[in-house]
């Protein structure tokens, strides 16, 4: 799978992003199978036209997603959401058991944000995406972004907690 997706990665500004139509071939939209349905019923490709330099218009290959399919996709980001809120309470409550304040843990975060973000901040990241100051950057990122963060996050978790009973 992680070969797969590797595949269908492409270089946006520097930003490491994946089309929809393409990960849809990879990730089969099992959720839909899973859920008893026909993944043909719901994620329907159709053809569109769209407005090119001076006046013209082309054809271009996307998804018709019906209601039940947004809500798919829609619940898939909201529990990797929640799913990661839970891993960064656990690593926090972990890091301030080591007497870490919480200067020093946004500190390890934005690292953290750097490693997966190939050396950009956090603050980089906000900006970029145009994120309000007063909101995490995890709310505005794709669903696949937010569970690489989380399975970075829950690296982490175990690592510290490793440590913690050497």
């Amino acid at each position: 799978m992680f070969s797969k997706l590797e595949e269908v990665c492409y270089n946006l500004d520097g930003l490491e992003c994946w089309i929809a139509r393409e990960l849809q071939e990879v990730l089969a939209y099992k959720f839909c199978e899973n859920s008893g349905e026909r993944i043909e019923d719901h994620f329907v490709g159709v053809t569109k036209m769209i407005d090119i330099g001076k006046g013209g218009q082309r054809e271009v290959e996307d998804i018709a997603l019906t209601r039940y399919a947004c809500y798919l996709v829609a619940q898939n980001r909201v529990n990797a959401r929640e799913k990661l809120s839970k891993s960064e309470k656990k690593l926090s409550g972990i890091i301030y058991e080591r007497g870490v304040d919480n200067r020093s843990f946004a500190v390890i975060r934005s690292e953290g944000d750097k490693a997966l973000f190939e050396g950009r901040t956090t603050q980089f990241m906000k900006n970029k995406l145009g994120v309000p100051s007063s909101r995490p950057l995890a709310d505005f990122l794709p669903t696949l972004l937010i569970k690489a963060k989380d399975f970075a996050t829950t690296i982490r978790n175990f690592c510290q907690i490793a440590e913690l009973h050497v």
